[in-house]
């Protein structure tokens, strides 16, 4: 996504969230390590909103954003996520 190739940064990004589904003890390893699924969701939002999907992209920073909506973290995707889906939803 950084060098602008949209579609590959796409592709790797579904891959990502389908190889998190599809390991076959995904729940021990959620609960290790749940940050891969849950920044690719952060991350197809930017490749969605830059690529004017926005429907798609206000999905995936709600998706992204549901897994910090009783949290303090001070995490930056967090705030950038509000941020993005507020301008997305005008």
């Amino acid at each position: 996504m950084l060098t602008n190739d949209y579609a590959s940064a796409e592709t790797g990004f579904r891959t990502a969230l389908r190889y998190e589904r599809s390991l076959e003890n995904v729940q021990v390893l959620n609960d290790r390590f749940p940050v891969l699924g849950i920044l690719s969701h952060y991350y197809l939002g930017q490749l969605y909103a830059r690529t004017s999907k926005r429907d798609q992209a206000i999905n995936e920073y709600q998706e992204f954003l549901s897994h910090f909506a009783s949290s303090q973290a001070r995490l930056a995707e967090v705030g950038e996520a509000r941020t993005a889906l507020k301008r997305l939803m005008q």
